[in-house]
């Protein structure tokens, strides 16, 4: 299982070697805290969701891990999805380059909620 951390003023998700392989994803996502513009913890991780896995694996209901892509609101959007199982999460939103918006399941949202909103 994926390990996610902040520290040094920056969002890390360690990715093992089998999320790497199932994601197409070959590196770490790192996202320094002040490109974070949004946290938001969701009941149901997978609902979170948006656009069509490209690259990525996943299974309805199980499993999502690797890049969303899609259009909204007349927009592209790139997302990171590193969700296990049904059952909550976080949805970080985040500026400038990179991805959109981070999808993570967790089965604790609200210390990961804490820790991306406690001041560096």
């Amino acid at each position: 299982m994926a390990e996610v951390s902040v520290a040094g003023g920056v969002l890390k998700i360690e990715l093992t070697v089998s999320e790497r392989v199932l994601a197409l994803h070959g590196r770490d996502v790192e996202v320094p805290l002040e490109q974070i513009s949004e946290v938001t913890a969701v009941e149901d991780a997978m609902s979170a969701l948006r656009g069509m896995r490209a690259p990525g694996a996943g299974i309805p209901g199980k499993l999502a891990l690797g890049t969303w892509r899609g259009r909204s609101g007349g927009a592209n959007f790139h997302d990171f999805v590193l969700v296990h199982h049904n059952g909550p999460g976080v949805v970080v939103t985040t500026t400038g380059e990179g991805y959109d918006r981070l999808v993570i399941g967790t089965q604790d949202p609200a210390a990961l909620v804490a820790a991306l909103r406690a001041p560096a």
